[in-house]
């Protein structure tokens, strides 16, 4: 070798020992979320408060240190998209954040995913439900054009879409032995996801959907429609809108000829059914579970932890304990693509591998896998009836697809 080469591989060898030594390995590996925490406290900052449990619980993974980055995307009272699309640029342009939780509502969570999708950061929401986002013939333009792209799908959720309500109501009407059901939608579209869902899985349970009709938002006199119900032979009324549509109207106006009325979760905790009408036994489903309410004592022992680190309040909204089971999923993931690659600080890409598909059997609201769009195979409902004049929880559903 001249001494002209023997100086010039010095040189390289030099230069890049100064790229390693300015792009030198993180200590930390961040997850972070993104929730409206100013703008609707009471019902998100618990949600907060639940994923730092988690990492808490698991302070590193291999020899990283885990932290948390909470980031709030409240415009006043309200989750702003322009600034959940912020903050999803802030995460992107963080190397040390492998993943995020949230968002909490399904407006934001639209927007994001198209800045997301392309860095390949993990979204993993506990509590959208929209149809939209993991149902793409029902999507917006913006939304088919990232389901249809090569990239990798990188959003997630444990709570249910909101169809699956359907699935979840048609089982708790074939347990209660009810085989003729007629309904109404104020819902649109997707109250016909509902009801399509619906008739589909109770056909399957031995029973009949006899009667459906849309009806325009508002309505408030059911009249026709339950003489309709009645000459079907339908015993219970499965009842699509809200509350402040005025759809418990019809079960004051139902005068005992049906043994049921069956709501979604717009009604679902409302007046609907407390307020002295027919004698129909009421019942109503929810998108999320209660795990304070379980016998198993792994589940307990988290509910105690976060009870001891948070007393106050000692209520547990909705969600909470989906926000750390969000947690606890991308704490696997990240934990797997380390373990896997020899302790190596772990890509983005390869956690969205991880998370995608991957078993996860830890969770306190229910056990999770996802399919190609996202959804998770196995999720986790609740079924609410009306006792003594007030909404009770009874028990969770499973709405995992019965087998064909």
């Amino acid at each position: 070798m001249t001494a002209r080469a023997c100086i010039l591989a010095a040189f390289l060898i030099l230069g890049s020992a100064c790229d390693s030594e300015s792009a030198p390995v993180p200590a930390s590996i961040v997850i972070a979320s993104e929730l409206p925490t100013s703008g609707q406290p009471a019902d998100t900052v618990p949600l907060q408060r639940a994923i730092q449990l988690a990492i808490a619980q698991h302070p590193r993974i291999g020899a990283f240190r885990l932290t948390y980055l909470p980031l709030d995307d409240s415009l006043g009272p309200f989750p702003s998209s322009a600034l959940g699309v912020h903050d999803v640029k802030r995460m992107i342009d963080d190397p040390q954040v492998m993943g995020m939780i949230g968002p909490f509502v399904s407006y934001v969570t639209r927007d994001a995913i198209p800045r997301a999708a392309p860095a390949n950061l993990v979204m993993l929401s506990p509590s959208v439900t929209s149809i939209c986002l993991t149902l793409p013939p029902y999507c917006t333009d913006r939304m088919n054009a990232i389901h249809e792209s090569n990239t990798p799908n990188n959003f997630f959720r444990i709570a249910a879409p909101d169809y699956k309500q359907g699935t979840a109501m048609a089982r708790v009407a074939a347990s209660l032995n009810i085989k003729r059901v007629a309904a109404f939608n104020e819902l649109g579209d997707d109250g016909d996801q509902y009801l399509d869902h619906f008739d589909d899985e109770l056909a399957g349970l031995g029973g009949k959907l006899v009667w459906r009709e849309d009806l325009p938002d508002g309505t408030t006199k059911f009249t026709a429609f339950l003489a309709k119900a009645r000459a079907m032979g339908a015993q219970a009324i499965y009842a699509l809108g809200t509350f402040d549509q005025g759809i418990c109207q019809a079960r004051v106006q139902m005068q005992n000829n049906f043994a049921y009325f069956l709501v979604t979760d717009g009604a679902t905790g409302s007046p609907c059914g407390t307020e002295p009408a027919s004698a129909a036994a009421t019942y109503g489903t929810e998108g999320w579970v209660d795990p304070t309410v379980s016998s198993d004592p792994a589940v307990m022992a988290v509910v105690n932890a976060y009870r001891k680190a948070y007393p106050n309040p000692k209520q547990i909204v909705q969600y909470a304990f989906a926000a750390y089971d969000c947690a606890l999923i991308l704490i696997e993931a990240i934990q797997r693509v380390v373990d896997d690659n020899d302790q190596s600080y772990p890509t983005r890409s390869k956690v969205l591998d991880a998370v995608a598909h991957g078993t996860f059997n830890d969770g306190v609201t229910g056990h999770y896998t996802f399919d190609a769009y996202g959804d998770a195979i196995s999720p986790m409902m609740s079924l609410w009836k009306v006792q003594g004049g007030q909404w009770v929880y009874i028990k969770p559903i499973d709405v995992t697809p019965r087998a064909s």
